[in-house]
């Protein structure tokens, strides 16, 4: 008896060829972080207790581009909440992130929860490498309106700054209805829907920026992916909001422009939001308006 033997090589060197990934946005480079509850690559396990780490379901590229000094928790997301919050954090039905905080005045602005982003995150953009093109993404929910948009009232999405020429990177609605830092030459692109003014329901918003900083010392502030509560400025005012995606990625290392990323965002906002069938389709969770505090 006779057969046919194939011997494969053991380097594939046709670059033609489709790569499998675990997400379709993910590129062969450049990612920073990742950040997607119910993702089936890393799911949480519950909600976050303060200053409990969760996933980044792209570190291991940005292990790549910058060494962790103090741990691995670097290179993850970290979650903060007071010990006194006057509203509930929890999962949602589909597994989103829901931070919800009362709309009734404190007298305070330290009730105030957040998902932080990654120290290697902020350090890498502020410190190595703060002249790199780079895209952030937000996609998630509005579960209750804040009330006006006074700029502590918002949700805010990335706010990075650096000392000693304010804040240089953010994205949020205000008084002027201005949504995405900076406004200058700077911002190459942008996009957002349902975020000015903020109605109950789906959004998304992206920004890409060809630097992160004009003047001062590049070191970044306050790297928030969301924060909720009481805020300086607008007690009483807080919105509520259901986070399911925050990704940020280096344009100048993925060699990928604003319009490709913000096209995957976008297909992938229609497909897993608005799609019968998506991961947060449909989505259910606990009003805010039964917060009594």
């Amino acid at each position: 008896m006779t057969g046919l033997k194939i011997q494969l090589p053991l380097v594939f060197t046709d670059k033609t060829l489709p790569v499998l990934r675990d997400d379709p946005m993910i590129p062969d480079k450049g990612a920073l972080f990742l950040s997607d509850p119910s993702h089936p690559m890393s799911p949480w396990t519950g909600v976050p207790g303060n200053g409990v780490a969760t996933p980044n379901l792209v570190e291991k590229q940005l292990r790549a581009l910058w060494t962790p000094t103090a741990g691995d928790e670097q290179l993850r997301g970290r979650n903060t909440v007071p010990s006194t919050f006057y509203g509930f954090r929890e999962l949602s039905g589909r597994g989103g992130y829901h931070l919800a905080h009362s709309q009734t005045p404190h007298g305070t602005s330290t009730s105030v929860a957040a998902h932080l982003l990654p120290a290697g995150v902020a350090d890498y953009l502020g410190s190595k490498q703060p002249n790199h093109a780079v895209f952030v993404g937000l996609v998630g929910r509005w579960t209750r309106s804040p009330l006006g948009l006074s700029a502590g009232a918002q949700t805010h999405s990335g706010w990075l700054g650096t000392g000693g020429s304010g804040w240089t990177f953010y994205t949020r609605p205000s008084g002027a209805g201005e949504t995405e830092y900076p406004n200058d030459t700077r911002r190459v692109g942008f996009s957002h829907v349902n975020v000015v003014p903020p109605q109950v329901g789906p959004m998304r918003q992206s920004i890409t920026t060809s630097s992160w900083y004009a003047s001062g010392s590049g070191v970044v502030q306050s790297p928030s992916a969301i924060v909720i509560g009481d805020q300086s400025g607008a007690d009483g005012k807080s919105g509520s909001f259901i986070l399911y995606r925050y990704y940020i990625e280096d344009l100048t290392v993925s060699g990928r422009s604003h319009a490709q990323v913000e096209a995957l965002l976008e297909q992938w906002y229609a497909d897993e939001v608005l799609t019968a069938g998506g991961r947060y389709y449909g989505d259910t969770f606990t009003d805010p308006a039964t917060i009594t505090v």
